[in-house]
C-alpha cells in the first residue's frame, strides 16, 4: 500500500476519479453542481 503519492499516468492526468465518470471538466461541472444545491435548499 502507500501507492497514493505515486499514481499511474492515467490518474496523473485526472486528479479526481469523479472527473472520469463525468465527461465535462470539473471546472465546468462545479458551477452546475453548486447551482443545483442552491435550488435544492430553496
Amino acid at each position: 500500500m502507500g501507492g497514493l503519492p505515486r499514481t499511474p499516468s492515467r490518474l496523473s492526468l485526472r486528479p479526481k476519479a469523479g472527473s472520469v465518470a463525468r465527461p465535462t471538466p470539473l471546472k465546468v461541472s462545479f458551477p452546475f453542481i453548486h447551482a443545483a444545491r442552491n435550488e435544492q435548499r430553496e
